[in-house]
């Protein structure tokens, strides 16, 4: 039983992504989850990581806050629909997930399970409000132990299944009232190898710099797919993890919320050539660096009473005509959450932003999800 009940602050920072559109994860997988024992492990999660079991909420002086849910969210079940686990899911989102676009009042995580031809896709809905993509992974991995460690079910998968469709059959229009969320963005997925990987960092590297490999897919995608996406992109914004967790007594290791800053890197050239993104590359690398150093780190950082706040002038001004956003998912293994019987054999990644990518780990190698104007 969750006994959070007071309104829990955000900070301004939080606030401003409460506005924005839910962090998206569809993990299509070839078989139906054990549901009870999904429940359970999430209940144990929500107790664990009480941020999670809200609603986003705004309060008597205006600001917004996360509010205390009457009860637990459960898995959502959804009736069947024909559909390939294989498939590509980019850009048929409305029929995986609950949560698109959030409304006052909406849970502000939620997970939906959809059964497919074959198996099931599961859809996760996260504000950002909540945190960020560090605090998800601690979410998921507590619940991924507790998952593990639940008691057998008394039914098969399978018949779990059957049961709920059948006693529910509201549910099947469930997964076509969100259409509308296709029209304001659109989105694909674009895989590259090891070998393709390996020889990108080379022709971008020079005698001075060789780019990480985050950095230089980075810049290939911005010069390669960012004119196509805006139509004449300046800028290129980061967004920057960073280590805040044990540097101040009020942010332990398991800290929920939004950890990391944002640098805008001007581009001098937006032309689809190894030059171009080799300078972009150089620039990302100067720009991560001067956003991790401990003394700008340090200045950006204010605690609030149980919550931290990272500013710095100017750095939550997003100018959609102009900025792609790259967020970089590499060291969140979300490729390997296994449900019960082997881990995904799709997914997809969406953020919070009209225009930009997240790179994604793949089994071999790196996927770019994009995300774009429809």
């Amino acid at each position: 039983m969750i006994r959070q009940s007071a309104p829990i602050p955000l900070s301004a920072y939080d606030q401003s992504f409460g506005l924005a559109p839910s962090v998206i994860r569809v993990l299509s997988y070839r078989y139906v989850p054990d549901i009870e024992r999904f429940n359970f492990a999430l209940s144990r999660a929500f107790e664990r990581f009480p941020q999670f079991a809200t609603a986003l909420a705004r309060s008597q002086r205006g600001s917004s806050e996360l509010l205390p849910l009457q009860s637990p969210q459960r898995l959502i079940v959804r009736s069947p629909v024909t559909w390939n686990p294989d498939s590509d899911a980019a850009n048929h989102l409305p029929l995986f997930v609950t949560g698109l676009d959030l409304a006052p009042g909406d849970p502000v995580f939620t997970a939906t399970l959809t059964p497919v031809n074959g198996g099931s896709v599961i859809g996760l809905s996260m504000s950002h409000a909540v945190g960020d993509g560090y605090s998800f992974y601690l979410f998921m991995s507590y619940f991924l132990e507790q998952l593990a460690a639940a008691p057998p079910s008394r039914l098969s998968p399978e018949e779990q299944l059957n049961k709920i469709v059948h006693s529910n059959a509201s549910e099947s229009q469930a997964a076509y009232g969100q259409q509308d969320f296709r029209v304001r963005r659109a989105f694909s997925v674009i895989a590259f190898g090891r070998e393709f990987l390996d020889s990108l960092r080379g022709e971008l590297a020079t005698g001075q710099f060789v780019p990480t490999l985050n950095e230089a897919l980075t810049a290939f995608l911005f010069h390669r797919y960012g004119p196509t996406l805006l139509g004449g992109a300046t800028a290129l914004r980061l967004r920057v993890p960073v280590n805040v967790r044990n540097v101040h007594p009020n942010i332990t290791r398991t800290f929920i919320g939004n950890a990391f800053l944002e640098s805008i890197v001007p581009v001098a050239d937006v032309i689809d050539s190894p030059s171009a993104a080799r300078d972009t590359a150089r620039r990302i690398h100067e720009a991560v660096n001067s956003v991790r150093n401990p003394d700008y780190l340090s200045s950006t950082l204010h605690i609030r009473s149980d919550r931290i706040e990272l500013s710095a002038p100017d750095s939550y001004i997003f100018n959609n005509q102009t900025d792609v956003v790259s967020t970089n998912y590499t060291r969140m293994p979300v490729h390997t959450i296994d449900l019960g019987n082997g881990p995904p054999v799709r997914i997809f990644c969406a953020l919070t932003a009209p225009t930009g990518f997240v790179i994604v780990p793949t089994f071999d190698g790196l996927e770019a999800h994009m995300c774009h104007h429809a």
